[in-house]
């Protein structure tokens, strides 16, 4: 087995709690759901069903299928359940737990707990020696998933998102501050630029361009599913702290909720009432108080012919 151990701290409140909803704890299962949804929105070139053969067996094999065999999945039998090919567990070292504001530019007597900035905590991460998955994809075998795609995967994930509460508002930010395999250390990230992220990307899939612009952008033209895929990256200007960072993104929040267009916002930036749509523009905070915005595919569970890529940009703006 092979041991890999990342030292991670918070940058902003994280309002993660445990089985009862209000006691804070950080699950291994809540990670493993963070760096399986990120996979899944890397790889929209892969169609999510497999396609199978007149005369059985697979000829591709679909998303669904690699990524239970990467992160494990209940199947539809017993048969069909499958563990996932690595094994995870979180150790929290250092916590700093008080109470905060959910919606920073509504401040309320009644704050939430969470792990406060600079909360610590280690990533303990199990594989077996030379770690490998492999799918039929496109005809041929191949290796879709081992080592470095997974520490580039938890790379990824702790820069383009957070955990917990509102992580799509900048909470629960958090950073990798040291990195080990089998105890021998290898370098992180202290303040990311798009070009190392765009390096990081590029190991995990050949899709994406780095744009003249300074955005990361997906390049592939064929067809894909339905899903919230990764359509761009982008980094914001500096704040003076992630405190006045956390106030921006939440206010531009409440500004683009305007009376009259209440349909269309919530088409194109989520909402919660009357089912559940999650926000397509991921908001997370560097350590160097810079915001890193993902735009998402956006796929609203009702009242699609009303979503508008112009209320999302002109929520981008406020911190871009």
């Amino acid at each position: 087995m092979e041991t890999i151990t990342f030292l991670c701290k918070t940058i902003t409140p994280m309002f993660i709690a445990g089985a009862d909803g209000k006691t804070l704890e950080f699950r291994a299962s809540s990670l493993k759901g963070a760096m399986r949804f990120w996979w899944r929105a890397f790889n929209a070139h892969i169609r999510v069903d497999s396609d199978v053969s007149p005369h059985g067996g697979k000829l591709n094999e679909g998303l669904r299928d690699i990524e239970s065999r990467i992160f494990g999945g209940a199947g539809s039998s017993n048969v069909d359940a499958k563990r996932s090919s690595f094994s995870i567990q979180v150790m929290e070292i250092g916590r700093d737990a008080n109470g905060y504001d959910l919606l920073p530019h509504r401040p309320t007597n009644s704050k939430l707990q969470a792990f406060l900035p600079a909360s610590t905590f280690q990533v303990i991460i199990r594989i077996p020696e030379n770690y490998r998955v492999v799918a039929k994809l496109f005809g041929d075998e191949v290796e879709v998933f081992n080592r470095d795609r997974l520490v580039t995967l938890f790379q990824l994930t702790s820069i383009l998102g957070g955990m917990g509460k509102r992580v799509r508002r900048g909470m629960g930010s958090w950073q990798i501050t040291s990195a080990t395999i089998d105890q021998t250390q290898f370098p992180c990230l202290e303040n990311p630029q798009i070009n190392d992220i765009f390096s990081l990307v590029k190991i995990l899939t050949p899709h994406y361009d780095l744009h003249s612009s300074g955005s990361i952008v997906m390049n592939f033209s064929g067809r894909m599913d339905k899903y919230p895929w990764v359509r761009k990256i982008e980094i914001g200007k500096k704040h003076t702290s992630a405190d006045s960072l956390l106030y921006d993104i939440s206010a531009a929040t409440h500004l683009q909720k305007k009376p009259g267009l209440e349909d269309a916002y919530n088409a194109s930036m989520g909402h919660a009432k009357m089912g559940r749509f999650a926000s397509p523009i991921y908001v997370s905070v560097l350590p160097d108080n810079r915001s890193i915005v993902t735009t998402l595919n956006t796929i609203p569970d009702r009242d699609i012919h009303l979503s508008n890529p112009n209320i999302q940009d002109q929520f981008k703006k406020s911190f871009l």
